[in-house]
């Protein structure tokens, strides 16, 4: 983004208005956030669900593509889950004050204390 747009001059960042279902590698969406085949594999998706952004299976090639991605995600005030997640991710996630919380017999990894 140049210095004269922010997120609410761009229809790329209104979440709210991607349809719900399966985010690519590499989508329109994805390339705004940061998940590009330049960093994960591209088998790797997140998932839309609502006002969730659940990132559901991602497997990084690069390092620090996991930690930029979810820096780009947390800076457009985005709520997200991050299911079962890694050991690693637990590690970063700690790091940057998210926590482990249970819904429904789900496990996952977010930021705020009730999403």
């Amino acid at each position: 983004m140049t210095e004269k747009q922010t997120s609410n001059d761009c229809d790329k960042f209104n979440f709210s208005s991607l349809l719900d279902g399966v985010i690519d590698v590499d989508s329109e969406f994805a390339k705004e956030i940061g998940f590009t085949s330049d960093g994960f594999r591209d088998y790797s998706y997140l998932y839309k669900d609502g006002e969730v952004l659940w990132i559901s299976l991602v497997v990084t090639i690069k390092k620090g593509a996991f930690c930029e991605m979810m820096k780009n995600i947390e800076d457009l005030g985005l709520n997200f889950k991050i299911p079962t997640p890694s050991e690693r991710m637990i590690e970063i996630g700690e790091g940057q004050g998210w926590m482990m919380r249970e819904d429904e017999n789900c496990f996952y990894l977010t930021k705020e204390a009730t999403q």
